[in-house]
């Protein structure tokens, strides 16, 4: 399912990053049946209210969805390498999603602990696989890598997860945003974020320019 929203862009990387993640996550969890990868059927996902950091979700929740995700992101140290557009930025984030949810128990044993657990799990599947979570890869929310989920004292589950902005075509050579609907070419050497399934290479290393070797103030 393709991203509407704008690549991530240098100087709006918080919320560039906020409308992908709010448009990838209402696209799965919108009450209707999807195609999973690795699911032999369609799988239905619930209607789940998404917001971003501590805000409060609608109330009562179970008048709108049952369920809300509130996203909180943490940014990282950055990088910059060679690529073939130009110079490529690579960010580190840390993402904590806290799921709620608040149900009356049904004749189904349905209850606000399973659907919670059961959003929690989908989630994790959605951020863990390469396929499902391409279309933010696509758009420089890269190298996802969810960690298991815990509950916490007030029922809220909370799934952190790990990731990379890839910002392309920095100083001049194609704009401060990468291009739309190409995969990641490469990755910042670090093990713990390597995404399955991407074309990679090796980055290059940026070089001192002759002026500035030769001990010459270039900066501005």
């Amino acid at each position: 399912m393709p991203l509407s929203a704008p690549d991530v862009n240098l100087w709006a990387v918080e919320l560039s990053t906020k409308r992908l993640m709010a448009e990838w996550l209402k696209q799965w969890f919108n009450g209707a049946p999807h195609v999973v990868p690795g699911a032999a059927n369609p799988v239905t996902f619930p209607r789940v209210d998404i917001g971003f950091d501590q805000g409060p979700p609608p109330q009562p929740l179970e008048a709108s969805t049952g369920c809300g995700i509130r996203v909180v992101m943490h940014p990282g140290n950055s990088d910059e390498y060679a690529d073939v557009d130009g110079w490529v930025n690579f960010q580190a984030v840390q993402f904590h999603f806290w799921v709620r949810a608040a149900i009356r128990p049904n004749a189904a044993g349905g209850t606000s602990q399973k659907l919670a657990a059961n959003v929690a799990a989908l989630l994790f599947g959605l951020l863990h696989h390469p396929v499902s979570a391409l279309d933010l890869a696509r758009k420089g929310v890269a190298h996802l890598r969810p960690q298991p989920s815990r509950r916490g004292a007030d029922d809220r589950i909370r799934l952190p997860a790990s990731g990379v902005h890839r910002v392309a075509g920095l100083h001049g050579h194609r704009g401060l945003t990468r291009q739309s609907g190409l995969a990641p070419a490469i990755h910042p050497p670090r093990p713990s974020v390597s995404l399955a399934g991407a074309n990679c290479g090796e980055p290059v290393p940026r070089q001192p320019s002759a002026q500035g070797a030769a001990g010459v103030n270039s900066s501005v």
